[in-house]
Formats: structure tokens, sequence, C-alpha cells
């Protein structure tokens, strides 16, 4: 039960899955430019993007949690207003170094904002034309970035640089290997099978593996590579239901916590005296259900109101916004462009 109960706790490694993930759809737009296969990314649109697409959310999730935080824990105001405006602001790990007790998961969003701010600089990589010196400096950048994991504090951008460098790696395969329209192959379901094992490997012995942050970053990468090029893993990530909860992925990130703590304690009395696998179940069954509904409900009150407008780069006389419809790459992305 111990081992089941440790292995569960793996599931926090989704946090650096987003951040391949991140690196991936973000560097995708300064890659085309650098290898002069797109237009220029306009900066003042894409900071502008980042900022109004993620902020209104962020700022309504942390007003709610705010007041239930106020509630529960019965902090003073003097003493829980500074931690809620270093929330905010995305530097509650730099100030307190530690997480935020409004909302906890935020730690990923604040590395998540020191990537963006960074990200048209790093993405100065796709620069480099020769293709094999590009590459293998990722790689370099992967292990190097790698080292700094119990040196510098864990909550900050470069000890989870590796999984950045990693989604970049994925997109200069993707533009340059693939020309943006992967093929799908025999061997990419096999691939996808031995990535996941290996990834495994890495975390359950992770004390003996030599850089293991930096090996899962890879095989992360080599993930999504093969579900680019696989047949049935294709198919699996198309499904609608699928898509239809990845559209609401942000609004899961920033509220799930809270759901899956108030249905804790309120499943106290009903799971007493039931089996830990028994309880276990209820547990995922009853709060994932309960996530599902009233995460539907949240993104379409607070979150896909701020899909539809979108800031628009030039003339400032011609308006800083227009309406737009909500995207499937949108919806399936908070970082999308």
């Amino acid at each position: 039960m111990e081992r089941f109960g440790a292995a569960m706790e793996y599931g926090a490694r989704g946090v650096q899955v987003f951040f391949c993930i991140s690196g991936f759809i973000l560097g995708l737009p300064f890659a085309r430019y650098y290898l002069s296969m797109g237009n220029r990314v306009s900066l003042r649109s894409y900071y502008l993007r980042r900022l109004t697409r993620l902020e209104p959310p962020l700022l309504i999730n942390l007003l709610l949690l705010f007041a239930v935080y106020l509630i529960v824990q019965r902090p003073s105001l003097a003493e829980g207003l500074p931690h809620l405006l270093a929330t905010m602001f995305y530097i509650h790990n730099p100030i307190y170094g530690t997480v935020s007790p409004i909302n906890t998961v935020t730690w990923s969003l604040e590395v998540e904002a020191q990537f963006y701010l960074c990200a048209p600089w790093l993405c100065l990589i796709f620069a480099i034309r020769q293709i094999h010196i590009r590459r293998s400096l990722m790689l370099v950048l992967i292990f190097i970035s790698g080292l700094s994991i119990g040196v510098l504090p864990r909550y900050t951008l470069v000890p989870q640089l590796p999984f950045f460098f990693a989604g970049f790696l994925l997109a200069d395969v993707y533009l340059t290997d693939w020309n943006a329209a992967p093929k799908s192959v025999w061997w990419g379901d096999w691939l996808g099978l031995i990535s996941v094992v290996l990834f495994v490997v890495t975390i359950c012995f992770r004390k003996s593996i030599w850089l293991p942050m930096a090996w899962q970053s890879l095989f992360i990468a080599s993930f999504f590579a093969a579900v680019f090029r696989s047949v049935w893993l294709r198919k699996f990530f198309r499904l609608r239901a699928l898509v239809t909860l990845g559209g609401m992925c942000y609004t899961f990130y920033l509220y799930h916590l809270a759901i899956i703590s108030a249905g804790a304690r309120g499943l106290e009395k009903v799971v007493s005296g039931a089996g830990y696998f028994t309880t276990y179940l209820i547990y995922v069954l009853a709060t994932g259900a309960t996530c599902v509904v009233l995460c539907s409900v949240l993104f379409a009150l607070f979150e896909r109101p701020f899909m539809k407008w979108r800031p628009v780069s030039g003339n400032l006389g011609n308006g800083l916004w227009r309406r737009t419809s909500v995207s499937q790459k949108d919806a399936g992305s908070p970082e999308g462009a």
C-alpha cells in the first residue's frame, strides 16, 4: 500500500509534461521565423497575448480561493494579502521560497511566466543554421540545466529548463524532419510504449541514474514524437472527449486541487472503515467526476470568454483587440498564440 501511494505521487510529473508542451508550442513560431518558414513574431503581441490569455482567469481563481483561505485558515487580512498579491504577480516563490498557501499549484505557473519572458531569447538557438550543431547545443543545454536540480530552488525556471528545451528539440524535428506534416509509421506506437517505460524507470531508479530529470525530459519528448508518428496513439489522443477535456486544461489546472481537497473532506465519513483500495477508488471516482462537472462550468464562465478576445499588433489607432472564434488550438492550449 505504501508503494502504491508513493507511485501515485509520480502523477506530479504531469507538470513537467506541460513544460515540454509549452516549449514545443511557444518554440514553433520563433523556429519558423529563424528557419525561414514563417513571419517574424511580434513581441508586443506575444507578451500581450500571454498576459490577457492567462491573467484574467487566474485573478478570478485567486480571489475565489483567497476568500476560502480566509474562512478555512483564518489568517488576518494583513497576513494573507501579501501572499495574494505575490501570487497574482507570479513572484510568490522568489519572495517566500515556498508555494502559495492560496493555490499551491501556481508555483508551476510562475515557472511558466519566467519561461514566457525568456522564450524569445532562448529561441535564438533556432537561428543556428547548422542542424547538427543546433540540436547538439539543445542536448547540451538539457543536461547542463539538469545539473542545477538540487542546487537552485526547484520552483524556478533553470531546474525545469530540460523540459522546455526538450520541447524546442521536438519543434525542430517537427518543422525540419517532418515538414510540419508527420506521417504515421508502424514503429510509432512501439516508440511511445518504450518512452513510457523508460520514463517510469528514470523515476523509480532516479537515485542511481545520472541526471534523471534530463533523461525524463527526452523521454517525454520522444513520447510526443511517437504520438505524432503513431497509428493507435494518434487515434486515441484525437478522441473528441480527450480533445474537449484538453481544451479546459487551464481551468482544471487552476481548480483541481481545491476541488479534490474539498471532496476528500466531504468523503471522510462515507469511506470510514473501508479498505485502502476501496477508499482510493471512491475518492478517484467521486472527486474526478466532480472536477469534470465543476470545471466545465467554471471554464464556460471564467476562461472561455477571454479566449474570444485577442490583442492585435499594428497601429494603436486601429484598436488593441479583436473578437475571434475559439479555435481547437486555443482550446487545447493556454499557451496557444
